[in-house]
């Protein structure tokens, strides 16, 4: 356990490490579902979970038998790592890459005639009009602050109940290998 204990010295050094991949996988999954495919973006963020969740079980059985709020530190921090990693990656498609497809493609939807029907029925009070002029308004560095805290919300809703079934039952200690002696 020596290897470990040098290797995984605390939930900080831990959750940097794996909070590259879930970063990216969640840049995946954004990407993906910008460029319309949303069932692979689905599967990245669901498989993100699991690798956060994995991530707390191995923890737990290499390093040591953590308490409920270090599984929640762990997974907290994984997902404000995460989020930054994401957040680098939304800034650079909306700056460079996106060239406002996105906010073109909204405001196109709010030219077609059912949509503008349930806009009425949801917001009264707002004309299509007013509307497009919003999102003609809205800045990359805006756009992402919002994705960024959305981000931020949800993740750190998951890391609760990841770190409560992170927690969850007995691990059993991971055996040394030849090599860790």
């Amino acid at each position: 356990m020596e290897r470990y204990d040098n290797v995984l010295k605390s939930t900080s050094h831990t959750a940097a490490g794996v909070a590259l991949y879930i970063g990216a996988l969640w840049s995946g999954s954004f990407l993906f579902t910008v460029y319309g495919i949303p069932l692979a973006g689905d599967l990245l963020g669901l498989f993100s979970l699991l690798a956060m969740y994995n991530t707390v079980r191995n923890y737990r059985a290499m390093v040591e038998d953590i308490s409920f709020l270090k599984c929640w530190k762990l997974t907290s921090t994984i997902s404000l790592y995460g989020v930054l990693v994401t957040g680098l990656v939304q800034y650079v498609y909306f700056q460079y890459l996106d060239n406002g497809r996105l906010l073109g493609s909204l405001v196109s939807m709010l030219e077609v005639p059912e949509f503008r029907e349930s806009l009425r029925q949801v917001m009264p009070g707002i004309t299509p009009d007013e509307l497009t002029g919003l999102l003609e308004s809205v800045t990359v560095g805006s756009m992402t602050a919002q994705l960024f805290l959305m981000n931020l919300c949800l993740s750190m809703l998951a890391a609760l109940p990841l770190a409560v079934l992170g927690k969850l039952g007995k691990v059993r200690p991971r055996r040394k290998d030849a090599g860790d002696e």
